[in-house]
């Protein structure tokens, strides 16, 4: 509560309350955002979970699938590659068997002979893994006496020449039989006396040596009577021997050493052969890796061993086939059908592992899940965005509905809503109410002198006063323009809409200095009404109070005025000479009269001033001063003033026609001037009436002149190209500028009444009006004195060399037929321009 005044409380507690709701509003909106925006949420991590569990779920169990489907492809494929090697080593022992065969049923075959027969079954193409083979007898000891070593028999490689003279050592004397070569191929030459030609070379019999494996099988094989393999040698591990027994009875053969050979052939000679003991044996050398890649073909992903698998020691790999690409090896073994011992193992793998495949498939569905997920957190936050740009968007929108754009202010829809609250509340308790209506004074000159810009400055310098200078529980607004409307109220008034109002006026007679003028300080002067009490409305309130500054502006200005209900009637006699002069306007009530000018040296009529009269049906004649005001406010001026020039310049025109040349001038108000019309208007009034430009002059007030120079520059600039006459009415009473003067293309300067109603008496007003004649004539301008009402002021201004004067002395304003009298009567028209009229 104010402490002087006791004003405040119950608008406090309105705009407090006002204001909470505002402010949960405002606070609230983001939580109702994040209301609006957490199923968006709850749903983007909702899918990513999920994602992440079908993700690890689906990886698990493509993984058990694919790696089921590897397991399954890879035992097809190494039962397809084992029965593959299978055959091959079938085939290698059928083609041992079937040499056994021969050498049974041929005991005596020869070394070309067994060539023939070889190269006949197209042998070395069927077996490609074959290296060589031979036929074996056992030796006795006695017979091999002074003889060549075993082996002694030349054994070369196919197509190559046979070397005379290379035997081995001599044999050392033997007590056992020898197994000898009687019979032999040697296929290939590549491994040199490391592959099947060192079976030609040594005792096949010697259970030690690097064929020791070999006489085993040749024992194993006696003694089963069926083919065998014999266990790879470690010194040549690649190379496997299968081994068929001969069962046959031979006889001795008691030759000489002979030697057999047939071109490419390889020979074979036997040195001291005697009658054999026992059973030969056929035996074929072949080569491991040969034989795989044969059976195998084009083999991918996908490795082949065959190994032996000794009784004791670690197996012993005889070939190994292919690559295996897979990270994640499977594994397979059967027997190799050469014995019990002997095994193939395939090893495999999928160039894509299932872990990998599983991964990338995980991988792929999370992805797609954070993908997901980010994509509805994006939804989600674009979609908070919106709503906070929208919330942020209606604030602002709410604000600007609420307020005013320049001063930040309560705007007319929220004072009248304040209001409406205020007598609301006081209908229900006891409250007292105030509003004072502010309305600046010279708010329009100076906007129109200094630009709108400066005017807007202005403007925001008074809101901020207006705020310091008024109470806590006071509301201030801004209902449009210059005006504002100041609400106060509590549960007494006494005197505290009146102190507010004296505050006001206090605070806005000092000085403003708005940026951009320089240090120009400009004076606000400002009219307030106040109008106190509870009404039915807000309007009604806010009218009164309107009411109130209407009636401060006819007592001045720069006051406050309480309303009272008599104030009422004169609003409204006010709005019923509005409405009338509107009719009058368009029914021809209005009229002009003429008052003349004359030459203040000799008296000589100069020309006539145009004034407008209205001759009311029920009022009768009513002054200017009394309906001009109104025409100014309501905007009926232009119209006026259209009517006024249009009927001036035709009673020139006639008036020359009669033979009297009668200058005319006619007031130019300011909303005229403001108008883009004007020029149009003077060019079809010369236009219609035919009138000479020149006996035309169009008089504008200094105060008119100065409210926007540059725009007033141009607009006369116009109207001087038209040829008419341009004069500055009530000068002395503006501030206009002597630079501003030379600018304008002014011809006359027209004294205001206000200084020549003083120079008789006064040494100040003689003072001034020398000053301002002389600057008239320093400009190359007429001067003319309004409102000379006696001898003495003639006197005076005849003195100063003022060259025209205008006023009662002379003449009072009369009808156009007076105008014709005084012609008639012998007064001389001058030529040159005639004095300014008040419209």
């Amino acid at each position: 509560m104010h402490p002087r005044t006791g004003v405040g409380g119950a608008t406090r507690r309105v705009e407090e309350s006002r204001g909470r709701w505002l402010d949960e509003h405002d606070e609230g909106a983001p939580s109702y955002r994040r209301e609006r925006s957490r199923p968006w949420i709850a749903a983007a991590w909702a899918i990513l979970v999920a994602g992440t569990l079908v993700a690890l779920g689906g990886s698990i169990v493509f993984y058990g699938v694919a790696r089921g489907r590897d397991r399954q492809t890879f035992r097809t494929g190494a039962r397809s590659v084992t029965a593959a090697v299978v055959a091959a080593i079938g085939r290698d022992g059928d083609f041992v068997a079937a040499q056994e065969g021969l050498f049974a049923t041929f005991p005596h075959l020869t070394n070309v002979e067994y060539r023939h027969w070889y190269d006949a079954l197209g042998a070395r193409a069927r077996y490609p893994g074959g290296l060589g083979f031979f036929y074996l007898e056992k030796v006795r000891a006695a017979r091999l006496r002074g003889a060549a070593m075993p082996g002694q028999i030349d054994l070369l490689a196919d197509g190559a020449a046979r070397r005379p003279g290379e035997l081995g050592p001599r044999a050392p004397a033997r007590t056992t039989p020898s197994c000898v070569v009687r019979l032999g191929i040697v296929v290939g030459a590549t491994r040199g006396p490391t592959g099947a030609a060192r079976a030609a070379s040594v005792d096949l019999c010697a259970p030690s040596g690097p064929l020791a494996g070999l006489a085993t099988a040749l024992a194993r094989a006696t003694a089963s009577g069926m083919p065998t393999v014999a266990p790879p040698s470690p010194s040549d591990p690649s190379t496997f021997y299968i081994v068929a027994p001969v069962q046959r009875a031979g006889s001795v053969r008691s030759a000489a050493p002979a030697v057999r050979q047939d071109g490419a052939d390889s020979a074979v000679r036997v040195d001291g052969v005697g009658r054999a003991v026992g059973a030969g044996w056929a035996v074929g050398a072949f080569d491991g890796p040969v034989t795989l890649h044969w059976a195998l073909g084009d083999l991918r992903q996908m490795v082949v061993r065959l190994g032996y698998v000794p009784t004791h020691g670690p197996a012993v790999t005889v070939a190994s086939v292919g690559t295996a690409r897979g990270v994640h090896e499977l594994s397979s073994s059967a027997p190799a059908g050469l014995g019990g011992r002997w095994r193939i193992v395939v090893t495999g793998g999928t160039a894509t592992p299932a872990a990998l495949q599983a991964t990338v498939l995980g991988l792929l569905v999370e992805a797609l899940g954070v993908v997901t997920f980010l994509l509805l957190q994006l939804l989600a936050r674009s979609r908070e965005r919106a709503l906070r740009l929208v919330d942020e968007r209606t604030g602002e929108l709410r604000h600007q509905a609420l307020h005013d754009a320049l001063t930040g202010l309560p705007n007319r829809a929220l004072i009248v809503d304040r209001v409406g609250q205020v007598i609301a509340r006081a209908s229900r308790e006891p409250l007292a109410i105030g509003v004072l209506f502010v309305d600046l004074d010279n708010f329009k000159d100076i906007n129109d002198s200094f630009g709108h810009h400066h005017g807007d400055e202005l403007l925001r310098a008074v809101a901020v006063r207006l705020r310091t200078a008024l109470r806590p529980s006071d509301s201030v607004g801004r209902l449009g323009g210059d005006e504002f409307v100041v609400l106060v109220g509590g549960s007494s008034l006494d005197a505290g809409p009146e102190l507010v109002a004296e505050r006001v006026l206090e605070v806005l007679r000092e000085p403003f200095s708005p940026q951009g003028l320089g240090g120009i300080k400009l004076s606000v002067r400002a009219s307030i009404g106040l109008a106190v009490g509870t009404r039915a409305s807000a309007d009604e309130l806010l009218r009164d109070a309107d009411v109130a500054l209407y009636q401060a502006k006819q007592a001045g200005g720069d006051r406050y005025m309480l309303f009272h209900p008599e104030m009422q009637v004169a609003v409204q006699e006010r709005l019923a000479l509005e409405m009338d002069l509107r009719v009058a306007v368009e029914t021809g009530q209005l009229f002009v009269e003429y008052q003349p000018t004359f030459d203040l040296q000799d008296l000589a009529m100069t020309g006539v001033e145009a004034l407008v009269r209205w001759s009311h049906p029920t009022r009768g004649l009513v002054g200017p001063d009394e309906f001009v005001p109104v025409a100014e406010q309501s905007g009926l001026v232009c119209a006026i003033g259209r009517l006024v020039l249009t009927t001036s310049c035709n009673q020139a025109a006639a008036w020359l026609s009669a033979g009297s040349r009668v200058p005319v001038s006619v007031n130019v108000s300011g909303r005229q001037l403001e108008s883009d019309q004007l020029g149009a208007d003077v060019a079809d009034a010369l236009a219609s009436s035919g009138l000479d430009p020149t006996m035309l002059t169009l008089e504008l007030t200094e105060t008119v002149l100065m409210r926007d120079a540059d725009a007033t520059k141009r607009r006369l600039a116009e109207l001087k190209r038209l040829g008419v006459q341009i004069a500055i009415d009530d000068f002395g009473t503006g501030y206009s500028s002597l630079a501003y003067l030379r600018q304008f293309p002014v011809d006359a300067l027209k004294i205001d009444r206000s200084f020549i109603a003083g120079i008789a008496r006064s040494e100040e007003a003689r003072t001034l009006i020398h000053t301002l004649v002389q600057l008239g004539k320093t400009l190359g301008l007429r001067t003319v004195a309004e409102g000379v009402e006696d001898a003495a002021q003639l006197a005076e201004l005849q003195r100063e060399q003022c060259d025209h004067g205008q006023g009662f002395y002379y003449s009072r304003p009369i009808p156009s037929e007076a105008v014709e009298a005084l012609f008639a009567a012998g007064a001389p028209a001058a030529s040159g321009s005639g004095t300014s009229s008040e419209v």
